[in-house]
């Protein structure tokens, strides 16, 4: 999902991301979680909008850096909530969740494979899946579009992308290809087990979805103020 950030995170790509290359198919997703310490005094979603509606910029979230997915993340969080939160920037995702273990740090949002033991242990608490759709991983815990804002929708995906003007017989016999892998039952059970959640979007559909994704990660950006924009997201 980083190919659908770099054209409003880096003004100078030395390639167009929709004109020189083409997508062959989604495989795979990952929702990310709202995370807070074991002994946080935000029990719920509400809570922790509440507060910060309350107090904006003294409630800090972490992340994996800047421009990273779970800083992205965070950031289409804060915009669709209308809150404000200060972020602060780690080496790697896995030391804010020990940041928020430790209670150093107030929220997170990491990928749920990474933070379901700790949640599974007590150490952190989900408030929320940023996904579409609850995982099966955590069946009680809702989604950031349960809590009320609609259509909130953000993950983490992986796919197979392609050079533009590759045979279109090519890119549909791939397509099939590795449809036909990632349909086996234990490929199915090991994506699942790692939160993944199996897709299969592909060829003319797939640049599609990546052209709205190209779209909606250039909002975030220009709103976070990342660093200056050279294209005007609508």
């Amino acid at each position: 999902s980083g190919h659908v950030a770099n054209p409003a995170l880096q003004a100078n790509l030395p390639f167009d991301t929709m004109r020189d290359m083409s997508g062959v198919v989604l495989v795979a997703s990952s929702p990310t979680l709202v995370i807070v310490g074991a002994n946080s005094s935000y029990k719920t979603l509400n809570d922790l909008i509440t507060a910060a509606k309350k107090r904006p910029n003294t409630i800090n979230f972490g992340s994996a850096g800047i421009g990273s997915g779970t800083h992205l993340g965070g950031e289409y969080f804060l915009l669709e909530t209308g809150i404000k939160m200060d972020h602060i920037p780690y080496k790697g995702v896995q030391e804010a969740v020990t940041e928020v273990i430790a209670g150093r740090l107030d929220v997170a949002f990491p990928p749920i494979a990474l933070a379901l033991p700790f949640v599974k242990d007590g150490r952190v608490r989900a408030l929320a899946v940023t996904g579409n759709k609850r995982s099966d991983l955590l069946p009680n815990t809702p989604t950031v579009a349960e809590i009320g804002y609609k259509d909130f929708d953000y993950r983490l995906w992986y796919a197979f992308i392609s050079k533009s003007g590759t045979p279109s017989p090519i890119l549909a016999r791939l397509a099939k290809e590795i449809k036909s892998v990632t349909d086996l039952p234990e490929i199915q059970e090991k994506m699942k087990a790692q939160g993944l959640d199996p897709a299969h979007i592909q060829l003319a559909d797939f640049d599609r979805y990546i052209a709205s994704e190209i779209n909606k990660l250039g909002r975030i950006v220009k709103a976070s103020g990342i660093k200056p924009m050279y294209r005007d997201w609508e």
